[in-house]
């Protein structure tokens, strides 16, 4: 039955699943962008915690006692607070099929330009944020590289000379870092298509064995990859190899709990195909992620603002942004500071005259 509401759910995503009590199981991805709450902050909490007034949770039960209706004006609260005029549809689940118990509520936005406006709007804010904390965060390297080089042309003798050039280099390249930073969350996403559309578990596995090699010299590391199949069709290659690479590349950045062989550190990554998903758990213990850090990556809003304040997080920031791109979908669970489980779910893009799954 789980499976069968998360299909549902991805193929009808501008709507609610709803138990009969009026508890929220599940979001549609536009209804998530439209209100801004995910749904770990609405699972098992009631409809009318995102109605914006008692009356409308009051219309649409009214409504349901009928088995279905269709546009009923009403509103919407977003995380923010704010109030947006939608028009609700809805009907029990169990009038078109055997599952009972779960009632569809669609939510179309009522003035749609409006909308938009407002979300551009947003948009504008954010990219006048950018760019102030990015002139603010680069000129800081550029400023001290300007100071150094006025030492150098006032300087007595050259006795300073390799001191000052030393520093002058080390400012340069922290400059540099930023600037190559900034420029690889911003790549066009057609740099990265592929004609190549298949997944091919043994090479990934291996490139993912390559990269903790380069990037983890630690003898404690445990690392376990399984799949069930030798490969999927219908996923971007090289996106997909570069959002779970850079998944990995967060973690072996953490600060391990301990580096005593005795002491063992896991990664452990499980493949589970589905006909219209690629879904990968990725779980790790031993390498900490404080409170702090936990908050940023929970609530990250703005990928290029965060990674200016969060340079530690870039790897994480650029699996995000390969995640958008592939309309994928990923949810990190922390247990504690040591242990952190990733769920990673790519869609499959059906494949003509063929199967998207290959045993």
């Amino acid at each position: 039955m789980n499976e069968a509401l998360e299909r549902l759910n991805s193929i009808l995503n501008d709507t609610i699943i709803l138990r009969t009590d009026f508890s929220i199981e599940a979001l549609g991805s536009e209804v998530e962008r439209l209100i801004k709450f995910s749904i770990s902050d609405l699972y098992e909490k009631s409809l009318l915690s995102i109605c914006e007034s008692n009356s409308t949770f009051e219309k649409i039960k009214r409504e349901l006692n009928n088995g279905y209706f269709s546009n009923l004006a009403g509103c919407i609260a977003t995380k923010e607070g704010e109030r947006i005029e939608v028009m609700y549809s809805g009907f029990y689940l169990g009038l078109i099929s055997d599952l009972n118990g779960y009632i569809v509520l669609k939510v179309r936005v009522v003035d749609t330009a409006n909308y938009l406006k407002g979300a551009l709007s947003l948009k504008n804010n954010e990219l006048d944020s950018f760019i102030y904390r990015a002139a603010h965060d680069l000129r800081g390297p550029l400023a001290t590289i300007k100071g150094l080089v006025n030492l150098l042309k006032v300087r007595r003798d050259d006795c300073e000379v390799n001191e000052l050039t030393a520093l002058i280099e080390l400012h340069a390249n922290k400059l540099d870092d930023r600037l190559f930073k900034l420029l690889y969350m911003s790549d066009l996403n057609g740099q990265l298509e592929s004609p190549n559309n298949t997944i091919r578990f043994s090479i990934l596995e291996t490139m993912l064995r390559g990269i903790l090699a380069d990037n983890c010299h630690l003898d404690n590391v445990s690392f376990n990859f399984a799949a069930s199949i030798e490969e999927v069709r219908g996923v971007n290659e090289n996106i997909s190899y570069q959002l779970i690479s850079n998944l990995l590349l967060y973690i072996v950045s953490l600060p391990v709990a301990s580096v005593d062989k005795e002491d063992l550190l896991m990664i452990n990554i499980d493949a589970v195909p589905a006909s219209d998903w690629l879904e990968l758990k990725i779980s790790s213990f031993g390498f900490m992620a404080n409170q702090k850090m936990q908050s940023v990556i929970k609530n990250t809003d703005s990928l290029y603002t965060d990674l200016l304040i969060n340079p530690f997080l870039f790897n994480y920031y650029v699996a995000h942004k390969r995640a958008k791109e592939l309309k994928a979908s990923l949810a990190i669970q922390f247990h504690g500071n040591a242990k952190q489980v990733m769920k990673l779910r790519i869609p499959i893009r059906p494949q003509r005259g063929g199967h998207d799954l290959i045993v």
